[in-house]
């Protein structure tokens, strides 16, 4: 694999990101890939090798606001170079000028691009503001827009711990972190040159000392003086306890002067920078590594100290969390007071056990785990790079907005809403995976649903149930977005199976129908019986007696020519049909007023009577006639007396 990493700060300059990036360089070109670094041209003055695979740009000192330099957004004849070398991925370690250059590059090239987030710039922006308000928070405002831009606008994103994940994610930066903790060479500082570690003691006046080493970029948020204004005390309880600083930086000069004003001269000592090759040997002169530093994204020089065998005296941070062992391999101190207590009981004791504790915890941080962890990421993005979208065009349509993908012949035009293009910041040349196509187009199905919904809703009510089996009649919809939008519907109680119930109900009452049919109905529609039967309990008993009672009146009104007893049958039997419960239908028969006077049955009776036989005569003669006619008439309710006494009466008329 061929990769470009762009970053604005390399050797010779000494800082965690360099580590970082050296060591990520040198693993990789081990294990047989080809690198090529693109990065600033330092200072006048100091040396800087001569290696073909290094391009070097012309950059702006940024010494009063960070301790880097800037070079400029592009370059069109280092692009050619970098063309020429024809990378498969490029990798950006940096927000500023190379790594802004190092984007334009990967969209020329049409390549991926994998950017490491080193600094959480929110500690940073006192260098521009000095931290006067309002400024300091405009400052910070524009801070998280940019790391949002940066971000996005990148094919994968590697962060070094899980703090600094929480931290982006906390300001809603929603691209998948992978966090990837930097590896060190260890075996750099497994050995290390005890001649130059005498000369360093000697040139220092460190001999014969407890030495407290300090080793970094020397900047304000560091906290540095944290560490120097507690000597003074230091001093006054061990008088053997020197302070080593090794390293530089825009607060340099501030600090020696802080230094100076203490009157601690003699014992706080600054080394300045040093080339890489000679840094574990002022590992090696040092008894126990300091910092009170607050805005380590991983803490490297920590773990370079550990595996030169020194113990780690920290000020807490969650971010050190994995590096350093409480009582292990080091402390934790929160406080400056805490921070001399410490000092001055460690230099009293055998710090072996914390040495040998330090240098088997550092294994865990090598450069080989970081290398895998890095190649992982690279490949994972050329694969999402290769099957991504990019958007195409981005038109306003009506309160929305139709967005077109494009991916080789494919493409795909969907409907978003201003905070789908806002969350996923869609914009022209935007690389967007399957996944988020898919999310997109899941969200506009779910409207499309929606819609379908609210306009069969405005024309019939709907229980949950038989909503969504109208919905799945439309064929172009999956199972979980009817359901995402059966869960709409139910959040914003435009379906509610409890109101529905209660509808239901009474317009089942009112349609002259029982409780018992609304009952069986709605089991039917797969409503929760629970709530059925709740509902139902609120129905008062009498009010569905009312409207069975109407039915009874208007029964009774309407079929006077019927037998008492086939009448009674009839309205019994409607409404049971009806679905009244026997017990409804009991209660209400028994409390209406029924009047049957026996004249008008008899009349009745005998009007049947005769209309039988008349239907019946050709067919059926003598005893076997009025067998028949006396059967029809008692199925129709009539008493078997009557039956007689008018069957005699009519015999009685046909035979005179």
């Amino acid at each position: 694999m061929r990769i470009a990493i762009f970053t604005d700060t390399y050797y010779p300059d000494i800082n965690g990101v360099v580590s970082s990036i050296g060591i990520l360089r040198n693993e990789l070109m081990k294990h047989g890939h080809q690198v090529l670094i693109i990065t600033t041209i330092p200072p006048l003055g100091v040396h800087m090798e001569d290696d073909p695979s290094i391009i070097r740009m012309n950059g702006i000192s940024l010494k009063s606001i960070y301790g880097y330099r800037m070079a400029g957004i592009y370059n069109n004849k280092i692009f050619k170079k970098i063309k020429e070398f024809n990378p498969d991925i490029i990798h950006t370690q940096t927000e500023y000028g190379v790594g802004l250059f190092g984007r334009l590059c990967g969209y020329k090239l049409n390549i991926p691009t994998v950017y490491t987030f080193h600094t959480n710039l929110y500690d940073y922006t006192y260098y521009v503001t000095k931290g006067i308000e309002p400024f300091d928070s405009i400052a910070k405002k524009i801070v998280k827009k940019l790391m949002k831009i940066y971000t996005t606008h990148t094919t994968s994103l590697i962060v070094p711990s899980v703090k600094t994940a929480s931290m982006m994610k906390s300001i809603g930066i929603k691209k998948e972190i992978n966090i990837v903790p930097t590896g060190l060479e260890l075996e750099r500082f497994k050995t290390y040159n005890k001649e130059h570690t005498t000369q360093i003691k000697e040139e220092y006046g460190l001999s014969n000392h407890f030495n407290l080493i300090s080793l970094g970029r020397l900047a304000e948020e560091k906290s540095l003086d944290l560490i120097i204004n507690a000597m003074p005390e230091i001093i006054q309880r061990n008088s053997n306890i020197r302070l080593f600083i090794i390293g530089d930086g825009p607060a340099k000069n501030t600090l020696m002067q802080l230094t100076h004003d203490l009157n601690m001269d003699d014992y706080i000592r600054f080394a300045g920078c040093q080339s890489a090759d000679v840094i574990p040997d002022f590992y090696y002169s040092g008894d126990l590594f300091v910092s009170a530093s607050l805005t380590e994204t991983q803490g490297l020089t920590f773990i370079e100290a550990m595996a030169s065998s020194l113990p780690v005296l920290a000020r807490y941070d969650s971010n050190l969390d994995p590096v350093i062992v409480e009582g292990g391999n080091g402390h934790f101190f929160y406080t400056q007071e805490e921070y001399i207590e410490k000092v001055i009981e460690l230099s009293h004791q055998d710090l072996t056990p914390y040495k040998e504790y330090a240098v088997k915890h550092a294994q865990q941080f090598d450069s080989h785990t970081f290398y895998k962890g890095v190649i992982h990421v690279y490949n994972s993005s050329i694969d999402h790079f290769e099957n991504c979208f990019v958007v195409s065009s981005i038109k306003p349509h009506e309160k929305l907005v139709s967005v077109e993908f494009v991916s080789g012949k494919r493409k795909i035009a969907l409907e978003c809403t201003i905070e789908d293009v806002e969350t996923f910041h869609l914009a022209i040349q935007t690389r967007v995976n399957q996944e988020v196509i898919d999310i997109l187009k899941e969200k506009q199905n779910i409207r499309h649903l929606y819609f379908r919904a609210v306009k069969l809703l405005s024309y019939h009510d709907y229980c949950f149930h038989d909503l969504k089996k109208r919905l799945e009649t439309y064929g172009d919809y999956n199972e979980i977005e009817i359901m995402k939008c059966m869960a709409l519907l139910t959040d914003r109680h435009l379906i509610d199976d409890r109101k529905y119930v209660r509808s239901y109900i009474d317009t089942t009452l009112k349609k002259g129908k029982g409780l018992k049919k609304a009952l069986i109905d709605l089991k039917n529609k797969d409503i929760p019986e629970h709530l059925i039967e709740e509902e139902i309990e609120k129905f008062d008993e009498s009010e569905e007696k009312e409207y069975a009672f109407n039915i009874v009146d208007q029964l009774y009104s309407n079929n006077r020519k019927l037998s008492p007893q086939g009448l009674i049958q009839k309205i019994k039997r409607t409404l049971y049909n009806k679905g009244y419960s026997e017990n409804t239908i009991l209660s209400v028969m028994n409390s209406y007023d029924f009047e049957f006077s026996h004249e008008r049955t008899l009349s009745l009776l005998k009007q049947e009577c005769e209309k039988t036989y008349k239907r019946y005569q050709n067919k059926y003669h003598g005893q076997e006639l009025k067998m028949r006619i006396s059967r029809f008439l008692k199925q129709k309710g009539y008493d078997y007396e009557d039956i007689l006494i008018v069957m005699d009466e009519i015999w009685s008329e046909l035979n005179d």
